[in-house]
């Protein structure tokens, strides 16, 4: 579609100073009124514009193929060779712009013109690709019409440029348009039901708001039963299928509100996807933690140890294999002491591993047995008590604590109870049973001095936990917003009673109810005479935080010394000089 129409009676100079500011925002440079004005235009409504010295014309304008041998001079000061696949606009002498790409200096407005013709057309896209391409020439006005503009914008365009110029270059009357329009374009139709939207986006969208929407990015939109037939407006080329649609009414709504579905039915991913497998989950936090997996044998022989909380009473093979190998094992213990021994054996010291297997135990006359699952940990620190401090059997069995913790944390949000109880083959007074929601299901510690002689195993800190209460309630992830607000960290060192659990401090600590309070670290723990007999040292770090402000000082001082007093009155706890 191609059409002109003259204007007369123009003064050249500069632009308005609205329009100039409008134009460098933007990254382009003004020339003149009549220049920038086109080049506004186009930026306003994306329909590019020319304007041509309608003095310096010669027997009116022409679309039409180049011919071979033409030359035309170019407004960026090159001249250029044609060839016959490239449109052109000529005049009696020849090309006087290059089709949707720029325009010739030869026909271009300069301070002495007083009348133009406004050209706005459209061309085929992928000519104005290829003639862009061969002669290594880009523009503002060759990459929009590279997309293909809809020819219903260049009389809308054209009437614009008219109305500015005489605005800002005192243009008079404007004369009727001259047109070409060999192909009229058509708008289609688009027909969709209303539901589409909804069961497309996953939510249930009401068809009055899709009318709504539409219309506010002008489209048409009938009803005709329970289609709504949606007519794009003329600039929307890219508009053509139902889903077109879907993607600007869900655009408008906003894609960060709808729920996360898959198609079909519309369920909701937490209904339709497998759950996490427990044993993975456990997998991955036992050799994050730095432990090695192994793997070993189900049967146990007759003259096997007993060791752990877990029943003892063996459940007999009728046909064993070996005779190491008559019984079914109830506790992973005696394995992963095995696996320490074997490892000690070869000169292979602080062995670190783990094991997520079966257990069998006696299900009260049943004919077959409980196939329970049980998580099991072993650290090797050396061949003999002599070669192995006391620190370092505590660090291993606070580390022992600290990943059956999380593993029961991270699966299930389960807390887990130690007690210092006596436990079958772990030494006195190093050994915990541990405890979920209140029922006996595992144990750690530190395997007996004599037990350990006789398996070779050398000081091994050992822990195992009945995985099944861990798996069968797998934690749902309920994410909190993190606070924008700094926190304050305060240390506290005191001293409590010598045989009173660290556990005690903490549940005390948070039983005081400090709504600022967010997390309770205990760090360190100190026997020695700076505490006085009878007494141990322990180091809690607190950390304080706001969720709506930042906290000042004295909050949190007065916080501490509520903790300190409750814990002073509960269990005797004093501060360390």
């Amino acid at each position: 579609r191609y059409q002109a129409r003259v204007l007369d009676g123009l003064a050249i100079g500069p632009s308005p100073p609205w329009m100039q500011r409008r134009l460098r925002a933007v990254g382009q440079k003004p020339i003149s009124n009549a220049v920038d004005a086109a080049n506004y235009v186009m930026l306003e409504l994306g329909q590019p514009l020319h304007v041509f010295d309608a003095d310096r014309l010669q027997d009116g304008i022409t679309v039409r193929r180049a011919r071979a041998g033409e030359t035309i001079a170019c407004l960026d000061g090159r001249t250029r060779a044609l060839d016959a696949d490239m449109l052109t606009i000529a005049d009696g002498r020849g090309p006087v712009a290059i089709a949707g790409i720029i325009g010739g200096a030869d026909s271009a407005v300069s301070a002495t013109t007083t009348r133009v013709v406004v050209e706005a057309a459209n061309f085929l896209g992928t000519s104005v690709r290829a003639t862009s391409r061969r002669l290594g020439v880009r523009t503002e006005a060759s990459t929009r019409f590279e997309k293909q503009l809809h020819p219903e914008i260049v009389p809308v365009a054209a009437a614009r440029l008219a109305e500015l110029l005489q605005d800002v270059a005192g243009a008079g009357p404007v004369s009727p348009p001259v047109e070409v329009y060999i192909q009229r374009a058509r708008v289609e139709p688009v027909r969709v039901a209303a539901g589409f939207f909804g069961a497309t986006l996953g939510d249930e969208v009401p068809a009055e708001e899709v009318v709504d929407i539409l219309h506010r990015l002008r489209f048409g939109v009938e009803t005709d039963g329970d289609e709504l037939v949606v007519t794009p407006p003329p600039f929307r080329l890219d508009v053509a299928l139902p889903v077109d649609l879907v993607e600007e009414v869900g655009r408008v709504r906003g894609y960060n509100a709808l729920p996360s579905t898959l198609p079909g039915r519309r369920l909701p991913l937490t209904r339709v996807l497998a759950a996490a497998d427990p044993e993975w989950d456990g997998r991955e936090l036992a050799m994050g933690a730095g432990f090695d997996e192994v793997i070993t044998q189900s049967f146990a022989a007759a003259a096997d140890p007993d060791m752990g909380v877990f029943p003892v009473e063996r459940l007999r093979l009728a046909n064993p294999m070996a005779l190491d190998q008559q019984t079914l094992r109830t506790s992973l213990l005696p394995g992963l002491a095995t696996v320490a021994a074997r490892n000690l054996a070869w000169g292979v010291e602080g062995a670190r591993v783990f094991e997520l297997a079966r257990v069998f135990w006696p299900a009260g006359g049943a004919e077959l047995p409980t196939e329970a699952r049980v998580l099991g940990f072993a650290i090797q620190l050396g061949s003999g008590a002599r070669q192995v401090s006391a620190g370092a059997v505590r660090s291993a069995l606070l580390e022992l604590k600290g990943v059956v913790a999380l593993v029961a944390e991270r699966i299930a949000g389960m807390p887990v109870e130690f007690d210092q109880v006596p436990v079958e083959g772990l030494h006195p007074g190093r050994a915990l049973v541990l405890r979920l929601d209140g029922q006996v299901a595992g144990c750690l510690g530190q395997v007996e001095t004599g037990l350990a002689e006789r398996l070779e195993c050398g000081v091994t800190a050992v822990a195992e936990v009945n995985f099944e209460p861990i798996a069968a309630r797998p934690r749902v992830p309920h994410p909190a917003a993190v606070s924008r607000f700094p926190e304050v960290v305060r240390d506290i060192a005191i001293t409590v009673p010598e045989l009173t659990p660290a556990r005690d401090v903490v549940d005390e600590i948070a039983a005081v109810g400090e709504v600022i309070l967010r997390s309770v670290e205990l760090y360190d723990e100190y026997h020695g005479s700076q505490v006085g007999p009878g007494r141990k040292g322990l180091t809690v770090r607190l950390r304080f935080q706001a969720a709506d402000r930042t906290l000042k000082g004295d909050e949190a001082a007065a916080a501490e010394a509520r903790i300190l007093s409750a814990l002073a009155s509960s269990i005797d706890a004093r501060l360390r000089e």
